[in-house]
């Protein structure tokens, strides 16, 4: 699996001779498509993040007390400040991560969920940018017509080229 931070799409190998902008259609598409997955991943996300937020403040208030009672001695020192603003900040920022990667999990398997429903029923060979005629395509692989309406896919769905 490729590891991408910025395009999602580039991920998928199958969506490599695609432009960016026909493959940021696609993945709009598939995440409208299946917003239900992509939504629980992300409300899984979020859920992860708040409970790992409520575990760890108790943690972190004892450790800035442990450190104020037993090594500054000084209940007026700045030094929690100094340790515990960097360190909730990092952690804020690891909590945000986990909300958007529970996100990108989400988005990645509707992309494959879509991916697989564009494949020959017959071998499983990609179908995707194949020449769209009469309703049908040809799979290059094995010859066998699909008709796309009969499997619920439009051109777009296959990212067909214009005609």
């Amino acid at each position: 699996m490729r590891f991408v931070v910025r395009d999602i799409h580039r991920a998928f190998e199958e969506l490599d001779p695609f432009t960016d902008e026909q493959c940021r259609c696609y993945v709009r598409d598939a995440y409208s498509q299946f917003s239900s997955t992509t939504t629980g991943f992300t409300f899984l996300g979020i859920v992860t993040s708040v409970i790992l937020t409520l575990v760890s403040c108790p943690f972190v208030t004892e450790l800035v007390s442990f450190l104020q009672d037993r090594v500054w001695n000084d209940p007026w020192s700045p030094y929690p400040l100094i340790v515990g603003v960097p360190f909730m900040f990092a952690w804020w920022l690891f909590v945000g991560w986990t909300a958007f990667a529970f996100r990108d999990l989400g988005l990645r398997k509707a992309i494959r969920r879509r991916l697989a429903g564009a494949r020959c029923s017959t071998c499983s060979y990609s179908l995707l940018g194949l020449t769209v005629t009469d309703g049908s395509v040809t799979c290059p692989e094995c010859g066998h017509s699909e008709n796309l309406h009969a499997r619920g896919l439009s051109a777009a769905d296959i990212l067909a080229p214009e005609q």
